[in-house]
């Protein structure tokens, strides 16, 4: 039997103040052949208050905890309280919910997701965890790996790109990026709105857009946020900040949808882009080399949006149960894009490989 406390603590035994609570408490107090009767005493150290009170009447089998006296526990324990001890000690062995996997796996959980864009039902009798625990790992990591990998997407300084020009861009002069947009398809939204903002005419399915842009040399420098595939290109351009990343006198490659140079002119940047044919119009041999030419140095974006769709969570359906961290999906993406080896060779005969 527990012992109460010493001789120099307060001892108070209580009735039960109810005779209808008799059979309760002797089904609390639970000792063998023993009714609680109006001759029953319990002892103050069964009650929550040390007392029968309205908000706790009844007793507890278990005594309740009583700290010793702060006076005598730094001598005893080297602490100036109990709960302070108790609170180090709690943390130190329990400091949350148990993991069902370790860091490693799910982190691996996490890459296999983008790279291979496994059904989560299958990924979570891989790894025997739930479904609901597969799904919960996986947009934590994400959230995660977009924080940490910020820093490999920048827009560079002009001496950066100095540092690595492939020849296939010198005879334009300093062409700071090299921009185009790409789809992500998603599942069907059940809201109306959201599927409507979703749909493209273009894919003629429901869609994720975003502006991607890269170095000269290959580099992914810019990821716009995921907007609904029935936002034109155009329209992403003067709505993700891009346009604000510009110097004056920068230059930017680009395809024929691409067709706001009053955009970039405003900050002095030139848009370069294959020219219009005209109607019954043919091109002159010049004009179409020059047309080549700008189709071969800007297909390097295709190539690094291509790498990119090499994780196949990009190439969709992208769940719905996913969309909340569709931003951090491709831009993670980008990020491991740019931990692979060069993309664009300095010296090349401009053509794409």
């Amino acid at each position: 039997m527990k012992e109460h406390l010493g001789s120099n603590a307060s001892i108070k035994l209580h009735k039960c103040p109810k005779e209808e609570w008799y059979k309760k408490w002797s089904k609390l107090l639970n000792r063998d052949n023993y009714e609680v009767n109006k001759n029953t005493r319990v002892c103050s150290n069964h009650f929550e208050y040390g007392q029968p009170r309205e908000l706790a009447p009844h007793p507890k089998l278990h005594m309740r905890k009583v700290s010793v006296p702060a006076s005598n526990m730094k001598y005893h324990k080297g602490e100036d309280s109990h709960e302070t001890t108790s609170y180090q000690e709690n943390n130190a062995k329990k400091p949350g919910p148990k993991r069902k996997l370790s860091l490693e796996d799910e982190l691996l959980m996490t890459l296999m997701k983008l790279r291979l864009n496994l059904n989560q039902e299958f990924m979570a009798s891989l790894f025997n965890v739930s479904s609901s625990l597969v799904s919960s790992i996986i947009t934590t990591w994400i959230s995660l790996l977009a924080l940490e990998l910020r820093p490999l997407i920048h827009w560079p300084t002009r001496d950066q790109l100095d540092q690595y020009y492939p020849d296939c861009y010198s005879k334009y002069g300093k062409v700071t990026a090299i921009i185009d947009c790409t789809e992500v398809q998603t599942e069907r939204p059940s809201l109306d709105s959201t599927n409507s903002a979703l749909y493209s005419n273009y894919k003629s399915r429901h869609t994720y857009k975003v502006l991607v842009a890269c170095t000269p040399g290959g580099t992914v420098s810019f990821v716009s946020h995921a907007t609904g595939g029935d936002m034109s290109d155009v329209e992403l351009v003067r709505r993700c900040g891009i346009l604000d990343l510009f110097e004056e006198g920068d230059k930017v490659m680009a395809d024929k949808g691409f067709n706001n140079k009053d955009d970039f002119q405003l900050g002095d940047v030139e848009l370069i882009i294959p020219a219009f044919a005209r109607k019954n119009i043919q091109f002159r041999e010049s004009k179409n080399i020059s047309n080549t030419e700008i189709s071969n140095a800007r297909i390097h974006v295709e190539r690094v949006i291509g790498r990119m769709k090499d994780f196949k969570i990009l190439l969709g359906p992208i769940p719905l149960i996913l969309s909340d961290v569709v931003d951090n999906i491709v831009f993670v993406c980008g990020c491991l894009v740019n931990l692979s080896g060069v993309l664009v060779p300095l010296h090349t005969n401009n053509k794409s490989e």
